[in-house]
C-alpha cells in the first residue's frame, strides 16, 4: 500500500501550502506610502484597508483620483493587484496608474514603501510597467520606483492624444509579502480526480502482483 500512502502524503503537502495573504494582511502593517515629485516631494499615505487601495477607478480625472499634485494635469490611482497590474483587492502587489495631460514627462514616482509598526520596507521588485505617449518618456525610468533612492524617479511621459482610458503604470512587489497561493476549487477537483485515477492504477498493479502464479502442466 506504499503507493497509496505516497499519494495521501502528496495531497497533505499540497493542502498545507499557505494562501497568499496579500499586502493588506501583512502583520504589523500600518500604512502604504508613495512619494511623488512635482516641483517638490509629496507623500501620499494610505491605511492598509483604505478603500482607495481596495478598488480601481474606472475613470481617472481631476475629480476622480486617489492622489496627485496638480488635479487634472496629473492624476493617480493606486490599488492592490497581481504581478501584471490587474486589480485584486487581496493582491500581493501594488499598482500605481496615472494619466497626464501636460507635456512634462509626468508620472514621477520616487519611492514606494510599507510602514510596519515603525520599520519601513521599500518595494524591491518591478513586475510591470506601462509608459505613455511615444517620445514623451524616459526609457527604463520605471525601475527608479524600486531603486530605494529618493533622488531618482520614474518619468513615464504623458497621455496627450491617447484614448481617455490610457494610463501609465508601475506594479511593484515587496520581499516580505508572500506571492504563493493555494489551488482554486476547480484545481482541487482536478487534482483529486487525478489522485483517484493514479490510485486505481496502483491498486490494479498490486492485485496483479498478488495473484497466485499459474502452473502449467
Amino acid at each position: 500500500m506504499k503507493p497509496v500512502l505516497g499519494l495521501i502524503a502528496a495531497a497533505a503537502i499540497i493542502g498545507a501550502s499557505p494562501a497568499s495573504a496579500g499586502i493588506a494582511s501583512l502583520p504589523g502593517l500600518t500604512s502604504v506610502n508613495i512619494m511623488e515629485v512635482t516641483y517638490t516631494y509629496m507623500i501620499a499615505s494610505f491605511a492598509p484597508n483604505d478603500a482607495r487601495l481596495t478598488s480601481r477607478l474606472t475613470t481617472l480625472t481631476a475629480a476622480n483620483r486617489d492622489f496627485g499634485f496638480f488635479a487634472g494635469d496629473e492624476n493617480y490611482d493606486v490599488f492592490y493587484s497581481d504581478a501584471n497590474g490587474a486589480f485584486n483587492a487581496n493582491g500581493s502587489f501594488l499598482t500605481i496608474e496615472g494619466n497626464c495631460n501636460v507635456p512634462y514627462n509626468c508620472f514621477n514616482v520616487s519611492a514606494i514603501w510599507l510602514s510596519r509598526n515603525g520599520p519601513q520596507e521599500h518595494a524591491s521588485v518591478l513586475t510591470n510597467a506601462v509608459y505613455g505617449r511615444a517620445g514623451s518618456f524616459t526609457p527604463g525610468s520605471a525601475a527608479n520606483a524600486v531603486d530605494v533612492n529618493t533622488g531618482s524617479w520614474t518619468a513615464l511621459g504623458d497621455t496627450i492624444g491617447m484614448p481617455a482610458s490610457a494610463r501609465m503604470s508601475v506594479t511593484v512587489g515587496f520581499a516580505s509579502v508572500p506571492t504563493g497561493s493555494v489551488p482554486e476549487p476547480a484545481s482541487w477537483a482536478l487534482m483529486i480526480a487525478g489522485f483517484g485515477m493514479v490510485g486505481a492504477a496502483q491498486r490494479r498493479v498490486l492485485r496483479a502482483r498478488l495473484q497466485p502464479a499459474r502452473v502449467h502442466g
